[in-house]
Order: C-alpha cells, then structure tokens, then sequence
C-alpha cells in the first residue's frame, strides 16, 4: 500500500491545477515514512492558517476531505488509507485564515498629510480576501479614493519568492476598471514564525488610459 502527495494550493482557487501548482506558496519539506508525517512551510506569513488534506484513489478521481490542521505546518496521515488496497493520493491545501486588521491612512500628496482613515479586513488565503471601511475627514480635493465600506474583490500577493513581498488588494464597486493599492507587507518574527506588521504603497484608480496612481497609503496592522 502506497501514500503519494500532490501539493495544492487553494489561493487562487479559480485556477486550474496546473496553474495553482505554478503559484503555490506551499512547500513540502519532508515526508517522514516512519510516522507517515508530513511537513510543508508556507512562503506567506499566514494569522492563523487553516490547511486542509484532501485524498483519492485515483489522481483524476474525486478528492474528499481528510483532515484539517489549524497553525501548524505537519500532519498525520497514518489512518488515511483505511482499508484501501491501491495507492492514495494526497492533496495539500491552504483553505482559510482569520484575516489581518490595518489601520489604514491615505494621502492625495498635495502636502496636508492623510485625508482617508479607516481599517482594513484582509486575508490572504481566501477570495473575497476582505473587507474594507474609510472615509473622508473633509480634506480631500481629487475626491478619487473609494470611501464607505466593502469587500475586496480580489487578492494576491504578486510574488512571494521574494522579500519583502508585494500585495495587490482591489477596492469592490468601483467604476471604470476599478481601484486597488498595491504595497509592500513588512515582516517580522514572532515565536519563531513570520508575521505581517504593516504595508505601505500605492493606490490606483482604473480608467480608460488604463490604471493612474492617485495618492499613498500606509497600512499598520492592529490585530
């Protein structure tokens, strides 16, 4: 009787296997026959990461769940083939995470200093990824940013395998191509693991001409 892997990772979960195996930030790091433990990290600093397993007989078969692992990075599969003479495959995938919470500050760069606060809702591992809040303190002059509250329509991080790491939220129920801030996640340790503290970048706003940056922001994590 066999155990195979096959990693997966539910970030993008639009795409195709294929595709997802191209951008998963997931990485298998061993595989411990004796236990039949396996272990992975995760090139995104994950708050509290949900990964589930998944298996089949057949890799074109029907994957069914397994086992979920809360904030951890390892997991046993020794009760995972029951009764089953063939082989099992395994799938890895990072399902869920509780979202991140930013105080948000953004300025037009006409010299007055922010003029949007509010408070960001993000996770990283789900699509919506988010939610947001702001609103307008009375000092804006372009009036361009979205103000209100919603959802983040789409997430990513544009490339994990480099540091710092670069994320790209969009801003739901904006007109003309839509706005989204783009910005650089800082990082740091906690108790041996990766952690977020903030980001600061860039905020576009989409027109005919394509996408125009409007103004920065800064974003501090609270939670």
């Amino acid at each position: 009787m066999k155990i195979k892997l096959i990693i997966f990772a539910a970030l993008f979960a639009s795409l195709s296997i294929a595709q997802v195996l191209y951008h998963s930030p997931l990485r298998i790091t061993k595989f411990d026959r004796a236990t039949a433990t396996l272990s992975w990290t995760n090139q995104v600093c994950g708050n509290v990461p949900v990964y589930q397993l998944l298996r089949t007989t057949t890799v074109t078969g029907n994957w069914q769940h397994f086992s979920y692992v809360t904030n951890l990075r390892s997991a046993l599969l020794t009760n995972s083939l029951g009764t089953n003479s063939g082989a099992v495959f395994h799938k890895l995938a990072w399902s869920s995470d509780r979202p991140m919470v930013f105080a948000y500050e953004f300025d037009e760069g006409f010299g007055f200093g922010p003029c949007i606060f509010g408070t960001l809702r993000v996770s990283l591992a789900n699509i919506p990824s988010g939610t947001w809040q702001c609103e307008d303190d009375g000092f804006c002059f372009d009036g361009a940013h979205p103000t209100g509250s919603g959802n983040f329509t789409l997430s990513s991080v544009v490339d994990w395998t480099v540091s710092p790491q670069i994320a790209r939220l969009y801003f739901s129920n904006q007109p003309e191509g839509g706005t989204f801030l783009e910005g650089t996640l800082q990082q740091t340790i906690v108790n041996g693991e990766c952690a977020y503290t903030g980001m600061s970048g860039i905020v576009y706003q989409g027109g005919f001409a394509g996408f125009t940056p409007i103004g920065t922001f800064i974003a501090t994590r609270t939670q």
